[in-house]
């Protein structure tokens, strides 16, 4: 089948990037603005950029384990990724917006026992949201909730893989499906983004599933412009009912990322050829809202989005270009260094 994805996905060549930015965006715009309705979805538009960040993952990171499948390497990348660049916002949060918007002395602030497990956030599964001397209505970094999950599906990716049950790519869609049915059928039990829980975990799971069953299957699925449409027309359909549930969400969603993603007549990468800034803008954008909402009394609206993008936009860069870029370039000289899969 000559329009099938996995003719298009060997190489790097595709518009991923430009839509993890606009993913990025979305999560944004919602935070600044204020939980606004993404009307194709029922729920935020936030959580329209966190759903297809999580299908995207699934497909990449399942990519890049069976290109390789040596699991330590695999662990190696997946850690320079997500860690250095968390580590450098979350030093800078603590020591250096903290004692800015703190209402404690300098003193008081760098005694308390505060400011130091604020460095828990760190560990991802364990930790602390607020600064001390801080109001405590205000979550210091609020998007990192979602990094838990994604450690724990590059986990889960590794065990899949070490278990040989890539192979068996029918129990992964069958696990997709479970998830996708369970959260259909479930009610929203909890809704804390600060704590793991079930319903999030499985939620996610579902889109991340979704994302490397896609890849699995990557040569039966067509990029086919009659299949964007009916997905289009199904998204525009559920306007008339508040917007799709996140179970039949996933699917047009999937579709219109891996069609705009990968269809070679679609190039949209001269949007983002200085680099992918979208990791730099999910985990800078929320402590810098905060600084101007709590420091310089912004309200909730779109000056305060643009304002936000503003001084993210720049620091994301320098992220990329200082840290992120250059644990990329780690990551491929790892290729060429032999790691034994066992010891």
């Amino acid at each position: 089948m000559k329009s099938a994805l996995g003719n298009f996905t060997n190489g790097r060549t595709n518009n991923l990037d430009i839509l993890r930015l606009f993913a990025a965006l979305f999560v944004v715009f919602d935070h600044t603005v204020g939980d606004r309705s993404s009307f194709v979805l029922r729920d935020n538009i936030g959580q329209v950029g966190v759903l297809a960040f999580f299908f995207m993952s699934g497909f990449l990171v399942t990519q890049s384990y069976l290109r390789n499948e040596n699991p330590k390497r695999f662990a190696i990348s997946r850690c320079l990724r997500i860690f250095p660049a968390l580590v450098v916002v979350t030093i800078i949060t603590a020591f250096v917006l903290g004692p800015i918007l703190t209402k404690l002395s300098l003193l008081n602030y760098f005694k308390s026992g505060g400011v130091y497990m604020y460095l828990t956030t760190l560990s991802l599964f364990n930790w602390h949201i607020f600064l001390p001397g801080v109001s405590q209505q205000f979550v210091m970094n609020g998007s990192l909730w979602t990094l838990q999950y994604e450690v724990m599906f590059y986990i889960a990716v590794l065990v899949l893989g070490l278990a040989g049950l890539f192979k068996k790519g029918y129990l992964l869609l069958g696990a997709t499906i479970v998830s996708l049915i369970f959260i259909q059928l479930t009610l929203r039990f909890n809704d804390t983004t600060d704590l793991l829980n079930i319903y999030q975990a499985i939620r996610l799971f579902a889109y991340f599933g979704l994302g490397a069953t896609t890849y699995l299957y990557r040569k039966y699925i067509p990029l086919n412009k009659w299949l964007l449409i009916s997905f289009v027309v199904m998204l525009f359909a559920g306007l008339f009912f508040g917007g799709l549930p996140t179970a039949l969400f996933a699917f047009p969603l999937a579709y219109i990322i891996i069609f705009v993603g990968y269809k070679p007549t679609i190039n949209l990468r001269d949007l983002t050829e200085l680099g992918d800034f979208s990791y730099g803008i999910y985990i800078w954008h929320f402590p810098i809202m905060i600084t101007l909402v709590y420091a310089f009394n912004f309200h909730f609206n779109f000056r305060l989005f643009t304002t936000d993008i503003a001084f993210t936009l720049p620091i994301a860069v320098a992220s990329w270009y200082l840290i992120e870029k250059r644990m990329l370039k780690l990551k491929e000289r790892l290729k060429t260094v032999p790691i034994p899969i066992t010891t």
